[in-house]
Parts: structure tokens; sequence; C-alpha cells
């Protein structure tokens, strides 16, 4: 059966992504583009995948889905930067990304993941949301097991350590809500981000893609065998 992993460019994404790969999923990357304000994402998740050799499908969804109320987060919504994390609460958002997936993966079913954390604290990125998705998604025929590994972590800063040792390139990602800004450094994603990586080694919060490049070759070295590495069972078999 197949694999499509949830990819928006960010850092949870892009550490499941590796980590699928890493547990020979085989996996396929789909970016789903929901009018969101921020387009650097998306490009940053084509530079992921390329980066992990993994087959990319961007969608564009033709025309307002989210509404009648303006929100932050949306291209259509003039936004005042940076906006917090409370603000940032799209409702159904993941619901649709996974429809969005579940729709690709054929008539043989298979998985979807999804990179929610407990972190989030968003109605539809909890294991139980994703477990009634997975039965209303699924039949007999087709089974379709929509999962989130990442909510196995306490932290933010536990994924972006378990990323690290598994060579996830971290310097890619950007999880800025900001338009069209590389990284603003204000906006709750920004913050988060830079709190979850700044204590790994060889990263530098001044460097534009976060670490140079002698440190991004000396990570697999340095961290091949750190902890997290048996967190990989969690991707075992189905």
């Amino acid at each position: 059966m197949s694999t499509i992993v949830l990819l928006s460019g960010g850092l949870d994404s892009t550490v499941l992504l590796a980590a699928s790969v890493n547990a020979g999923d085989d996996p396929i990357a789909l970016t789903i583009d929901y009018g969101q304000k921020s387009r650097t994402e998306i490009r940053c998740a084509a530079n992921v995948t390329r980066a992990l050799s993994v087959p990319h499908r961007t969608i564009g969804i033709m025309g307002p889905v989210f509404g009648p109320d303006p929100h932050p987060l949306l291209a259509s919504t003039p936004t005042a930067f940076p906006i917090t994390a409370a603000e940032a609460d799209l409702p159904g958002r993941n619901a649709l990304l996974v429809v969005m997936a579940a729709a690709h993966l054929g008539s043989g079913g298979g998985t979807i993941l999804i990179g929610s954390t407990n972190a989030d604290g968003f109605p539809d990125s909890t294991p139980e949301s994703f477990r009634l998705l997975s039965k209303a998604l699924s039949t007999p025929e087709r089974p379709v097991s929509v999962r989130a590994p990442l909510c196995e972590f306490a932290t933010r800063e536990e994924i972006a350590d378990y990323g690290q040792s598994i060579s996830a390139p971290l310097q890619l990602t950007s999880s800025c809500w900001d338009w069209d800004s590389r990284r603003c450094g204000g906006c709750g994603s920004c913050v988060d981000r830079t709190q979850a990586l700044s204590g790994l080694v060889g990263y530098s919060a001044s460097t534009p893609n976060g670490m140079s490049r002698s440190q991004r070759c000396r990570q697999g070295l340095e961290h091949l065998a750190l902890k997290a590495r048996a967190k990989l069972s969690y991707f075992g078999k189905r």
C-alpha cells in the first residue's frame, strides 16, 4: 500500500518525511496549496523533497475554501505580523489536508502521515481525531490509516533533536506564517522553530540557513547514533 506524507515545508513535516524515508516506507510527499499566506513554505517543501530524493506533488485548491470569516493565515486576509499561536488555529485545515491525501492514495488505500504534534493544541490535531478520520475514510477493500507519529514526542525540541539524528534537512525548512518571508522571526511559528533548533549542535541562528556547509557535513557523523534513533520503531510494521 502507498504512504503519503503531508509536507508543508516546515520543521515537523520535514522530520516526519525524513523518518518515513529512513524507515523504508518509499513515501510520496504531498503539499496542499489551500490559499495560505506563506508561499515560502511551499518552496521549501520542494527543496526538502529534492534533498531527500522523494517524489513530490503539489495540489492547488481553486477558489476560497475557508470562510466566511477572515483568517490571518490566508492570503485573502491582510494581516499585521507577527501573530500568535492562538490566532493560527484554522478550523478544519487538518481534516481537509487528510481528505485530499486520501483521494491520492488510489484504489488500494494506504497510510497518511501528518506532522501534527502535542504542541499544536488544535482540535483536529489529536490522535483521536485522526483515528476517526481513518475510520471515516476506510472501507474493507480500501483501508486508510491516518497517523501522527510525532505526537509520541513530548516537545518540539525533541522532534528537532530526532530530526538531526536522522539527517533531516532542517536547514531547508521554514515555518513562518508571513506572506513571503524566509523567517520573520517574530510570529509564533518562527519563535517555536528557533527555540527547537537552538539547542542543536552546529545550529547557528545567525547563519541564513541555520548551519554552515561544514556544520551540515558534520551533522550526520555527530548525531547518527543519538538516542532518538530508537524512535523509528513507531514507523514499524503495519
